[in-house]
């Protein structure tokens, strides 16, 4: 079994720096090994990742190579349905008492 994966925040995400953890830069990218059998790219300017894994060991180094292509390809494609990084703050006066 290969796991496919694409996953980004919603454009109408209020908050995805809350409930997203990747994307906006190479921080959370994953380089394949042998060993965690797993791959990860992040989007530079969405909160968007793509990648994959191979817990079953299925995968050679000709299969990885086209993979990380697909990884790629899927991460372009899902680019339009992803929230931008830039998130825009505004405070929220509280009234007490």
């Amino acid at each position: 079994m290969i796991l496919v994966t694409a996953e980004f925040a919603r454009p109408a995400d209020i908050n995805p720096l809350e409930n997203f953890y990747f994307g906006c830069g190479t921080n959370g990218d994953v380089a394949w090994n042998g060993t965690g059998r797993e791959y990860l790219i992040s989007s530079s300017d969405r909160w968007l990742y793509a990648g994959f894994s191979d817990p079953a060991h299925v995968l050679n180094f000709v299969a990885v190579t086209r993979f990380e292509r697909v990884a790629r390809s899927l991460l372009q494609v899902a680019e339009s349905l992803a929230h931008i990084c830039q998130v825009t703050t505004t405070p929220i006066p509280i009234k007490s008492g």
